[in-house]
């Protein structure tokens, strides 16, 4: 019924023919190409991590080889610098040139000031600075190293001593040395210094002492090792003392002749510090008593008579004076000034330090002892005020001398007179005026004997009148006078 291509037609719709098929399947490609355009392939998503590593390990690896290389560079330099070099000879090319060696002084702090063995102690830093021409080389043939470190023994140095010392164990700390490529060398060396200083206590606690430190080579002469000063005294890491205050810190280059070689000289340098003390402590605990009781002295004479106030007085005075006198010797320096025996050898040990009899005693010393001078004869003049005060009692009459010098004279100059005593004896008096009975002899002998006891308490009166004024100028002109 149906034609053949009817019936082919029919029975294969979807049949798609060959040449058709390869079109779909490069359209196919085309698609999947513009659709991963925009997408990261899978092998580079794997490696991503690794590559942001490997940005940061390449510039370490190339650091980590730069500086074994450069340690090695530094350890080739410091063996060939080190090869067949002699520490005993001095560094320089031609033996007739000196080695400029320079110094600086650091103070670190002040630990003591022995006033006694005449010692200042003291924690110190000396910078040096010299040329070794040994020790040179061309930076760029080492990497650029400009400079190096050796142990201080590895190379030569200056034998500075500290030449005024009084200590034989006096150790320093030795710092490694820092060395240039153009023979520059830089040394520091820590130490506590036991110097000689000779304290002057004559104006303690107000006083100002001068301490030097001198510095020299021990075996090499002025042809050998030139010393200069590198820069002024470093005091910007200094602890302040608590009894010391430095005020002025210099240093000065001299060339000295010893007689132990008199036929060469030798370059030092000596370092002056003026020291000042502080004066808080004396002032309060010492000046102030000092002062306190100096001026309480004269009062003793206006105390009154007839009770045991004076004498009290007196030893209380006394004692007061022994205890802050005391005080003051526990604090006050004991300074026996100490002399140097003749040549170099005089530096070498306290032994060789001989001591003066010449003894100075602070001024505020010799107001101590006129303290207790004056306090003790203001204590013996009382005991005599007082027995003249106990004459009244017997009733006698005063010398004639006595009378006219002291109750005419004195008495009108001090304003004391004997009416200010008549009514004190009558009422002391055992037999009265007004039981006298009417007896006119008796009455006239009665007050006889009472004019006479009054007299003798003038007396006394003004003998402490006087006696006050007369230590008041005198605590005035010890006080001035100091």
């Amino acid at each position: 019924m149906y034609s053949a291509d009817a019936i082919n037609t029919t029975e294969t719709p979807n049949v798609v023919p060959k040449s058709n098929s390869a079109a779909v399947k490069l359209a196919h490609l085309e698609n999947l190409v513009t659709e991963c355009r925009g997408c990261t392939p899978l092998i580079f998503i794997m490696f991503r991590p690794i590559k942001a590593v490997g940005i940061y390990l390449v510039p370490v690896a190339l650091l980590l080889i730069s500086s074994i290389r450069g340690d090695d560079l530094e350890r080739m330099l410091h063996d060939k610098l080190l090869t067949n070099y002699n520490t005993n000879v001095r560094p320089v090319l031609n033996h007739s040139h000196s080695v400029d060696v320079k110094l600086k002084l650091t103070v670190r702090s002040i630990i003591d000031l022995d006033g006694e063995m005449q010692v200042l102690t003291m924690y110190n830093g000396v910078n040096y600075k010299w040329y070794d021409e040994y020790l040179r080389w061309n930076a760029s043939d080492y990497g650029e190293i400009e400079s190096i470190r050796f142990r201080a023994d590895q190379i030569w140095h200056p034998d500075i001593q500290l030449f005024n010392n009084m200590d034989k164990s006096n150790d320093a700390i030795d710092t490694l040395v820092y060395a240039y490529s153009d023979g520059r060398v830089y040394h520091t060396s820590h130490m506590v210094t036991k110097s000689n200083c000779a304290e002057d206590v004559g104006n303690f606690p107000y006083d100002t002492q001068t301490c030097k430190l001198t510095f020299g080579s021990w075996t090499y002469h002025q042809h050998e090792i030139s010393l200069g000063i590198l820069a002024p005294v470093d005091l910007n890491g200094y602890v302040p003392s608590g009894e010391f205050e430095i005020t002025n810190a210099t240093g000065v280059v001299h060339r000295t002749i010893f007689e132990c070689c008199p036929d060469v000289a030798y370059t030092v340098v000596t370092y002056t510090l003026e020291l000042k003390r502080r004066t808080d402590h004396a002032t309060h605990f010492i000046m102030s008593p000092c002062i306190i009781c100096s001026l309480l002295i004269p009062f003793i004479f206006l105390l009154p008579h007839g009770t045991n106030d004076k004498i009290l007085y007196g030893i209380g005075q006394l004692i007061a004076n022994v205890l802050v006198f005391g005080e003051f010797e526990a604090i006050v320096p004991h300074a026996y000034p100490r002399v140097p025996t003749k040549g170099l050898k005089s530096y070498s040990s306290p032994d060789q330090y001989k001591v003066t009899n010449t003894v100075k005693f602070s001024f505020l010393g010799i107001l101590f002892m006129v303290n207790l001078v004056l306090t003790g004869l203001a204590l013996v003049f009382t005991v005599a005020t007082i027995g003249v005060w106990k004459r009244s009692q017997k009733k006698k009459p005063v010398p004639g001398f006595l009378r006219t010098v002291f109750l005419g004279i004195c008495g009108r100059v001090c304003f004391v007179h004997c009416d200010d005593f008549l009514l004190d004896v009558e009422a002391d008096s055992q037999s009265p005026l007004e039981e006298s009975n009417g007896s006119t002899e008796r009455d006239a002998e009665r007050a006889g004997k009472l004019t006479a006891a009054a007299e003798w308490c003038q007396l006394a009166a003004i003998l402490d009148r006087m006696l006050f004024v007369l230590f008041s100028v005198l605590v005035i002109i010890t006080a001035i006078a100091q």
